[in-house]
């Protein structure tokens, strides 16, 4: 016999679990390209008609537009996950793009090994030809006897076993690189059936294995349903069996159904009791919404460890302006004049102080705040009452100053301050540095020390002064604003937790034909200084057709 009498799991060289979770990408991801199944296995849920009228089971064939979005999706894990196994409760073989879904996988570089189970009774030379030309690495055969008759009692099927043996036989023949395996329940067979089944399948495939079946499913009595005996002292692979507190399937296994879901199986047997909150000790609390607005939008949340997240959102409630990690939504605030004019605190939370929105000029979108001589404009007060005034906090904002405003001395006149305490600290824009354009960005660290501060942006310079962009947030917070074009409503700046920018343009259509990132001025010292244009970080071209 060619074949290694060995059981499809691979011992060698194992990972300990145990030392390197949590995993950033799953070791083994379970595709089902197909929830049904052309067999009746009497050691199967799925093989019982009243098991599946009483569940929400469902037969269906994955699409392989959506393989395809499950395969760009790996994108997100930090490396490729180092098995695909194909196949979960259906029959992967009735899926007739079974073997186009495997060859994306394997080109794709985000899955190091694909392998998939089958009960073989679909195979023709023809199939197989396109398996092993898909890359696939290796075939794992399910048998269900070694005979039609014993077929048709175990899966409740009539099959020409002589055609199969012969299907499996030209497949290992013409296998190139793909692992063939072979197994059949020890609870099938005699002795005289298992020296039968070795000396028919032995020469035809890498490893053979009988094994013993096992309840794996709750609430599933294998013994009463498939009519077999379970041996308590052997495991599904001839192992003595070991008592697991934990299953580990979930730290480094994850699958995906046929129509794209998530497996619930936990949830079902485990559903949430809404009426008695506390006696839900199978479940733990991992993120609670602790704000909302009138229309339902999340404001804000906070994790499993106590940290916070919020959004704000434009006056109409229709856009988030802001998005922050780390920060609850009273801590939190931006104003880029976009909204609305007047005196108002409806964008951001922001009072704008005197100052005017004006469209003159801006350092993203249409507009910014036009501060006078002697005047204040964005303000914002840490209040004991709504913020923790025990952090400590950063602003900033954008200023522009007229060309002949523009020395050390004029610029001292002109920033950010806060008072806090009685105790007042500015911060001013520094000749030609941390400049973009004609743009000075100004930031201040804020120290409450338990007490309100207030925060407010100033001009006392004779000429005007425009502001923009002014955020305030915890300093160990992460905050991202957005500008949005009034007249079409898509996103045209996205500024990061540096306050940078990055500036998408469009066409007529409405496709994004440009993306740039601000960039901060060169300078080569006194009256040396060069404006450094935005980097352009991507660029697309589209033809269109004309009507003639």
């Amino acid at each position: 016999m060619k074949a290694q009498i060995k059981s499809k799991l691979n011992l060698e060289q194992r990972v300990a679990l145990e030392e390197v979770i949590p995993l950033e990408t799953p070791f083994l991801l379970y595709v089902d390209p197909s929830s049904a199944c052309n067999f009746r296995c009497q050691f199967c849920p799925t093989g019982h008609k009243d098991l599946l009228k009483a569940s929400n089971y469902k037969r269906s064939v994955m699409d392989f537009g959506l393989f395809e979005k499950l395969i760009d999706d790996l994108a997100a894990f930090p490396d490729p996950v180092k098995v695909m196994r194909m196949n979960k409760i259906g029959e992967p073989l009735l899926n007739k793009k079974l073997a186009s879904m495997i060859a994306l996988a394997k080109a794709s570089g985000r899955v190091q090994y694909v392998d998939l189970a089958t009960n073989a009774a679909l195979f023709s030379p023809a199939l197989l030809a396109r398996l092993v030309a898909s890359g696939l690495d290796r075939i794992n055969i399910s048998l269900e006897g070694i005979n039609s008759d014993q077929y048709r009692q175990n899966a409740k099927v009539d099959i020409n076993f002589e055609n199969l043996v012969g299907n499996i036989r030209w497949l290992f023949a013409n296998r190139g690189d793909c692992e063939v395996t072979i197994k059949i329940p020890a609870n099938y067979v005699d002795e005289a059936q298992r020296v039968e089944f070795y000396e028919t399948f032995g020469d035809y495939c890498d490893r053979i294995f009988i094994e013993e079946l096992a309840p794996i499913w709750p609430d599933f009595d294998v013994e009463k349903r498939a009519g077999v005996v379970i041996h308590d002292m052997r495991g599904q692979y001839q192992q003595k069996p070991d008592e697991k507190l934990v299953c580990t399937y979930i730290f480094y296994a994850m699958a995906v159904n046929s129509d794209g879901t998530y497996p619930q199986a936990h949830f079902d047997s485990n559903p949430f009791d809404w009426e008695d909150i506390e006696s839900n000790n199978m479940w733990e609390e991992i993120q609670t919404t602790t704000l909302y607005d009138e229309y339902s939008h999340e404001l804000e949340s906070r994790d499993i460890n106590g940290n916070y997240q919020s959004v704000l959102m434009s006056p109409d409630k229709t856009q988030v302006t802001a998005s922050t990690i780390n920060s609850k939504y009273s801590e939190a605030v931006y104003s880029g004049v976009e909204y609305s004019f007047g005196n108002t605190i409806d964008e951001g939370n922001v009072d704008r102080g005197t100052g005017a929105a004006s469209a003159s000029r801006s350092h993203t979108g249409n507009y910014s705040l036009l501060v006078n001589n002697g005047q204040t404009g964005f303000t914002f007060t840490l209040d004991n009452e709504s913020v923790d005034v025990a952090k400590a906090y950063r602003a900033s904002v954008w200023l522009y100053v007229p060309g002949d405003g523009e020395t050390q001395k004029e610029l001292n006149k002109v920033g950010i301050r806060y008072t806090a305490n009685g105790v007042i600290k500015t911060a001013s824009p520094v000749l030609q540095k941390n400049k973009s354009k004609n743009w000075y960005l100004v930031n201040l660290d804020i120290d409450p020390n338990g007490h309100d501060a207030v925060i407010e942006c100033f001009n006392n310079t004779p000429r005007g002064t425009y502001f923009d962009d002014f955020r305030v947030h915890p300093i160990d917070a992460g905050m991202t604003t957005y500008v949005y074009d009034p007249k079409t409503r898509e996103m045209s700046f996205a500024l990061d937790g540096n306050n940078i920018y990055t500036h998408f343009e469009y066409d007529g259509m409405g496709k994004l034909v440009r993306t740039t990132r601000e960039q901060m001025n060169f300078d080569f010292g006194p009256n040396a200084e060069s404006f450094k244009a935005d980097h352009i970080m991507g660029e697309a071209k589209y033809n269109y057709g004309k009507n003639n």
